[in-house]
């Protein structure tokens, strides 16, 4: 189960054996500046993942594709469409609220992610790609609803904050 948001950072890492699972990281984005604000949500997202991959069985191979798809898209996205990201967060709010993810408000979350993703310039390929590299994650987490509600509450900070940049 991932905690409340900010607080995996004050969490100790789950070990195995000896061994500490090594954890991922943010790098700079090359050739791109994000805003301040968007690249803190991104890394509190990684950082959530980081807190589902030491206490799961997720590889660490999904977590850095996971990663490299979002340094991917945070290389070519311009700024989404104002319409495209109030519909996801109105989506984002009716998952949280009601804690549990339906058939449908899986379909309709997809979606959603997809028109952002298309109304910031972000090829077909890359948003499939990383939706794919996500549901393999998810599919080899066993998360929680919380854990769930945790990472959705990050991708909405993360889509506040790209609603708010400059073309």
């Amino acid at each position: 189960m991932v905690p409340q948001r900010g607080s995996l950072a004050r969490r100790q890492p789950a070990t195995f054996g000896s061994a500490r699972r090594p954890a991922m990281g943010c790098e700079v984005l090359e050739g791109r500046s994000l805003l301040s604000s968007v690249k803190q949500d991104v890394l509190q997202l990684v950082r959530d993942l980081n807190g589902l991959h030491q206490s799961s069985n997720v590889i660490l191979a999904e977590v850095q594709a996971v990663t490299a798809d979002l340094k991917a898209i945070g290389q070519v996205a311009t700024k989404p469409a104002p319409s495209t990201v109030a519909a996801l967060k109105a989506e984002v709010r009716v998952v949280i609220a009601d804690g549990t993810i339906t058939p449908a408000e899986a379909v309709a979350l997809e979606k959603d992610v997809s028109a952002v993703l298309a109304s910031a310039n972000v090829p077909s390929s890359l948003a499939q790609q990383t939706a794919s590299d996500i549901h393999a994650v998810i599919t080899s987490s066993g998360i929680s609803k919380q854990d769930v509600n945790t990472i959705l509450g990050d991708v909405e900070a993360i889509l506040t904050d790209l609603g708010s940049m400059k073309k």
